[in-house]
């Protein structure tokens, strides 16, 4: 009896030896392919859950809490958000072949808010007819997300220009090509270019302001109020250079509109720019 028990034990030990070899491997792979697919399905879930449909305002305010978070002494920032350079693009962001006709057409497009006779629409229009192509642009796609209240986040391309005179930085919307972040500084003297400014330009602040005001209302498409507009009168001035602040608040979102310009013997800049406060 006891030797068929031993037997009985033997053989199904020696068959499950068996079916182990014969069907292991493949029981094993048909598991990993499924961690696999379900690790997949969980990150797609993510992206999906990711809202990428924000309003321009809420695009801005996002980009002045990131810029402000950069800031020394905001500490109270941190965690909010996240800049990321390693992520899965929707397929709907402009290519970047294409970004030199985007920009070209979105600094049109401003040029149209600032009064002819002031140096800031000048320089929009030399710009648009600098050679802006995919050799002279050095550009990165990023992704912002807001991690303090949602899953909220866009994607931008990081532009830079610096040819001759010029030297200019961008934030442009990856899918509607929108303009959030304008920083343009030109440097004629610098080098032999016709027009050189030999005296410090003298802007008129009243209008650039309602300039700004028109800049933001129209082309930000945020609902502020024209009593939010305010300047510094007499912010830095000198024999050879000069600079002014120039902000539309925001009393709805902790946000203002900024533009900054500087006039110096050598060159003409200004940063127009949401201001996280």
């Amino acid at each position: 009896m006891k030797s068929k028990l031993l037997y009985l034990v033997s053989g199904l030990l020696t068959l499950s030896i068996l079916a182990a070899m014969f069907f292991g491997p493949s029981l094993y792979f048909s598991y990993e392919d499924w961690s696999k697919k379900t690790e997949m399905q969980t990150e797609i879930a993510g992206i999906e859950q990711l809202d990428m449909d924000l309003t321009i305002e809420e695009k801005l305010v996002l980009y002045a809490r990131y810029t402000a978070s950069q800031e020394p002494g905001n500490d109270w920032l941190s965690g909010e958000t996240q800049l990321s350079y390693t992520f899965i693009p929707s397929g709907l962001e402009i290519r970047q072949s294409y970004l030199h006709n985007f920009l070209r057409e979105a600094l049109l497009d401003i040029s149209r808010y600032f009064d002819q006779d002031l140096r800031i629409y000048q320089i929009l229009a030399m710009l648009t007819k600098e050679e802006l192509s995919p050799d002279t642009l050095n550009s990165t796609m990023c992704e912002l997300v807001s991690l303090s209240e949602s899953t909220q986040g866009f994607v931008f391309w990081s532009i830079d220009f610096s040819v001759g005179p010029w030297t200019c930085q961008f934030i442009m919307d990856a899918v509607t090509g929108k303009l959030y972040y304008i920083n343009i500084n030109y440097y004629p003297n610098t080098y032999e270019y016709e027009g050189s400014p030999s005296a410090l330009i003298e802007e008129d602040n009243d209008v650039m302001t309602r300039n700004l005001y028109r800049f933001a209302t129209k082309y930000w498409e945020l609902a502020l109020s024209a009593e939010n507009t305010r300047y510094a009168p007499n912010a830095n001035n000198g024999e050879t250079a000069s600079s002014y602040d120039l902000n539309c608040d925001s009393l709805e979102v902790p946000m203002s509109v900024n533009l900054s310009y500087f006039s110096s013997i050598s060159g003409y800049g200004f940063v127009i720019q949401p201001v996280y406060y």
